[in-house]
């Protein structure tokens, strides 16, 4: 049974790559286990990041903008991982903003799934 289209909220870039790392690990594994469950979640961070590392593109969130608010429009609920530097990401604020704008429910998740 599909519950619902999650679109999952997570700060990424950050100039240590092994921070950035741990957030693609941390964004997959929510994103794993919010499947198991039934959802239907999109990870801005899970597709990017390889596709990031692979092709050498920016990580900003100006560049992937357009991007991540085709998917937050396509989702019924945003759920932010709320990883240290939630509260001043760019992206994740933005993505909050548009979720408010259009109506879409906004949950914060301060324990991730294991």
């Amino acid at each position: 049974m599909i519950r619902s289209r999650v679109y999952l909220a997570v700060p990424y870039t950050d100039p240590n790559p092994a921070v950035m790392e741990e957030r693609f690990r941390v964004a997959t594994r929510v994103a794993a286990e919010y499947t198991r469950l039934g959802y239907i979640a999109f990870s801005p961070i899970t597709h990017g990041h390889p596709v990031n590392k692979e092709g050498g593109l920016p990580s900003d969130y100006i560049f992937w903008q357009a991007w991540c608010e085709a998917f937050v429009a396509w989702a019924e609920e945003l759920h932010v991982i709320c990883l240290p530097g939630w509260d001043c990401s760019v992206g994740v604020q933005a993505e909050i903003a548009l979720a408010h704008d259009r109506g879409t429910p906004v949950h914060y998740l301060t324990k991730f799934m294991n």
